[in-house]
Formats: structure tokens, C-alpha cells, sequence
């Protein structure tokens, strides 16, 4: 007995497409974000989060815009739970971060978070570099 196989076409008018009201959420979403991310940084204070389907605990240096998406730089102090095998200045787009939240942990800033240098076209919005 032969199986039958079910093919699914979405069209222009499918639930699963992305409208232009979910890239207003998404746009809104970071504006929410925003606040949370100066006060980390302002603080030294960690964030935890999910980004690429692990679990993330960062320390933010630098949240900046470009061709209008949000970006932060932060040193990666732990991913799912445990620490990098090297530690690094990474850069995350916001809309890859989501369940974004302050832990209660500080951190001091070294070198590493300075490491950077601004490139033209960037936005900034708060740095932890005078």
C-alpha cells in the first residue's frame, strides 16, 4: 500500500509570512530593550538572555545602531552556564536576543571591554568608554 504525501504551498496570505506588523513588533521590541541595556551598562551589571538557542550571561560595553537595527557589544562571561574557552568582545543584534533580563552580578571592565573602535555609520547610544 502506497503512502499518501501531503504538500503544503504557503502563499502570500499565510499565517506563517511575516507581515510588516511583525517588523514593527520586532522594532518595537528593541526600543523596550533599550532602557534595560543602558542600565546594565551604566551599572556594569550583567544580563542573561537567550541568543542562538543557548543561554547567555553577557557584560555589555556598547549599544549602538546601524542601518537601523540595534546591536551590543559585550564579553560573553558565561553560555549555558558555563565559561567561554576564551574570552571575547562579541556583537549581538538585538533581534537575535530574546527573555533579556539584569542578573544581580557586576563585573569590572578590562581591557578586553575597550577593545574596540568605532566604526562610521554607528549610532551610539551608551558605551561604557567615557
Amino acid at each position: 500500500m502506497a503512502r499518501q504525501t501531503l504538500k503544503l504551498r504557503l502563499g502570500r496570505d499565510s499565517a506563517l509570512a511575516p507581515t510588516a506588523d511583525d517588523a514593527g513588533k520586532s522594532a518595537a521590541e528593541g526600543q523596550e530593550r533599550e532602557p534595560l541595556i543602558a542600565l546594565a551598562i551604566r551599572r556594569k551589571g550583567c544580563l542573561r538572555g537567550q541568543y542562538n538557542g543557548g543561554e547567555v550571561v553577557l557584560q555589555p560595553s556598547l549599544l549602538y545602531r546601524e542601518h537601523d537595527a540595534l546591536f551590543l557589544l559585550a564579553v560573553t562571561a558565561r553560555r549555558d552556564g558555563k565559561p567561554p574557552r576564551e574570552p571575547k568582545l562579541g556583537t549581538f543584534r538585538l533581534a537575535g536576543l530574546s527573555a533579556l533580563g539584569l542578573t544581580d552580578e557586576t563585573f569590572e571592565p578590562s581591557a578586553l571591554h575597550r577593545s574596540y573602535s568605532v566604526q562610521a555609520g554607528w549610532d551610539l547610544l551608551v558605551s561604557l568608554k567615557p
